[in-house]
């Protein structure tokens, strides 16, 4: 997944506050989700009647929704991360811009 584009934190804009606990709230959801999808992993027992090959996809798309909700996750650490790493110098060199 590429780089997420952050915004800047500049005098016109949303505050550094706002911007990081508003990353930290949608991560910490997230990571309940993850947690949330770990418990309803595919087991075995619940695809044996099935045709061949059930459970093998059933765990291929198990392991695609949980890699998309980490995927997302690490996005808004990153997110997170940018904002916090700007100090007054960057945020005073994108006003008017």
């Amino acid at each position: 997944m590429p780089q997420p584009q952050a915004p800047l934190v500049h005098l016109n804009g949303t505050g550094r506050y706002s911007l990081s606990e508003g990353y930290s709230q949608a991560y910490r959801a997230l990571q309940k989700a993850i947690i949330a999808l770990n418990h309803t992993a595919p087991h075995p027992r619940d695809y044996y009647p099935l045709p061949e090959g059930a459970y093998a996809k059933a765990e291929r798309e198990h392991q695609q929704r949980w890699d998309r909700l980490v995927a997302v996750r690490k996005q808004l650490h990153e997110l997170w991360r940018a904002v916090q790493d700007q100090s007054p110098v960057d945020a005073e060199a994108g006003r008017g811009a």
